[in-house]
């Protein structure tokens, strides 16, 4: 990828995390002439060291106060750029805003701010700038569905749909959908590395990422996705990922895998209920010692999981795997209710497991042995 040395490079939020990596990777390829904005601008804690490096590199980067998604303070920037001497050549719009919540829990104000400074400020740099290169980075987030980021998904999808619609109208535009970045950004400032490589989404070095965006800049297509997923154990996070678009990149069933959603209802199906609470007891048994790293069989049944370093992230990993093995959800305020222990979240899973299973059994299916309706478990 070679740049133009003549042409501004415009980078929103690019004083800090991934948008000030980028600004050194655009100079190492040629660029000469950077406007870095954000709303702290000069203010910013990285601003101060990020452009003297940038100068001792032989650029001339400027910091800008300004909030991408406000035209009031956006469209005047713009006009000065495009009058100045180094007309802007590109645009990479890195702003986001990060709030996770359900999305029941979101109010207006939190989901403005969640989507404003990437969908609005895509809109303002693509009004101002209709032939001028135009990059936007996405997230695996929207692409797999995470969860409490309805927002933030909503946003980056939009974003999407704007470069495939620059790019229907023969105007230049790209977008980047990034998974997990270590060492700067959101990922490293809020210490996620850890519970992110526990998913099945390991964040991967910045360098890395953005010697992956020189060379996808430099092919010219749409839209490239760059990271390092265990799909499988990131599918036991996201259901999203079973769905045929998955396929390409989704890992066949583990061999020797014994919980099969099909072949668990048979044995839900004619168990007795103290052998269906023992068979939930498994379960949840081998997609905790998975997640926590241990041995089944070092993993008290009866001691609370918070003494294994089970915090709230893990349990919803666990949880979310245990939906893929039963399909079935369980309400969170009764497993809230319980002692925290294997078998008292199996006692509390063993109804709703239960009655999904017969709601579901197909004469195909044996039928339970008359003992199940003795117990009021079964019913």
């Amino acid at each position: 990828m070679r740049l133009d040395p003549e042409g501004t490079y415009l980078i929103s939020g690019g004083l800090s995390g991934l948008g000030a990596h980028t600004a050194r990777t655009l100079v190492r390829h040629g660029a000469r002439h950077l406007a870095l904005v954000s709303r702290r601008g000069h203010e910013a804690p990285e601003a101060p060291g990020l452009l003297e490096e940038l100068r001792t590199q032989g650029a001339q980067a400027t910091a800008h106060t300004a909030d991408v998604s406000d035209p009031h303070t956006m469209q005047p920037l713009l006009e000065q750029l495009q009058a100045g001497p180094h007309p802007l050549r590109g645009v990479i719009h890195a702003a986001m805003h990060i709030d996770d919540h359900p999305l029941t829990e979101l109010t207006d104000d939190q989901l403005h701010a969640i989507i404003a400074p990437k969908w609005g400020g895509a809109l303002q740099l693509n009004a101002a700038c209709p032939r001028t290169d135009f990059v936007v980075y996405s997230s695996i987030s929207a692409t797999a569905g995470f969860m409490h980021q309805a927002g933030y998904a909503a946003a980056n999808l939009t974003m999407e749909a704007l470069v495939r619609a620059r790019r229907a109208a023969g105007r230049p535009g790209t977008f980047m959908i990034w998974g997990a970045i270590d060492r700067v950004g959101y990922v490293a400032r809020n210490q996620l590395t850890g519970a992110l490589t526990s998913m099945g989404a390991a964040p991967v070095d910045p360098d890395d990422a953005l010697d992956a965006l020189a060379g996808h800049l430099s092919n010219g297509s749409e839209g490239s996705a760059f990271g390092r997923v265990d799909w499988h154990r990131l599918g036991a996070v996201c259901p999203s990922l079973a769905s045929p678009r998955f396929a390409a990149v989704r890992p066949p069933e583990i061999a020797g895998d014994e919980w099969h959603l099909e072949a668990v209802r048979r044995r839900l199906a004619t168990a007795t209920p103290p052998e269906a609470l023992a068979l939930i007891e498994d379960m949840l048994a081998a997609v905790i010692s998975e997640t926590l790293h241990l041995p089944p069989e070092d993993i008290d049944r009866n001691r609370p999981l918070q003494q294994y370093g089970m915090d709230s992230l893990l349990a919803m990993e666990v949880l979310a795997r245990f939906r893929v093995y039963i399909d079935q959800d369980v309400p969170i305020m009764e497993l809230l209710h319980t002692d925290g222990t294997i078998h008292g979240i199996a006692e509390t899973m063993l109804p709703h497991v239960l009655r999904r299973v017969h709601t579901n059994a197909t004469s195909t299916l044996p039928q339970p042995r008359p003992d199940d309706a003795a117990d009021p478990a079964a019913e």
